[in-house]
């Protein structure tokens, strides 16, 4: 039978990877709704860190405002 996966091994330092997420949440605090950050956004979007967070109903835009998108 084929293996389709193969099994990888990390060697990760938790406490630098801590220390590295609180820095980040720091700079950016997480979205006001969902407690969410982006890590990864089309080339021009206005606002990277929160470009995919929220809603897939609203518009939040990180504050308190909630706007439906249109159907």
């Amino acid at each position: 039978m084929r293996k389709y996966y193969k099994q990888l091994y990390y060697n990760i330092n938790e406490q630098l990877l801590k220390e590295e997420v609180l820095s980040i949440i720091e700079k950016h605090p997480l979205h006001l709704w969902d407690k969410q950050l982006c890590l990864t956004h089309p080339k021009n979007c206005n606002d990277p860190w929160y470009h995919g967070s929220g809603s897939s109903a609203y518009i939040t835009e990180n504050n308190k405002d909630f706007k439906k998108y249109a159907e």
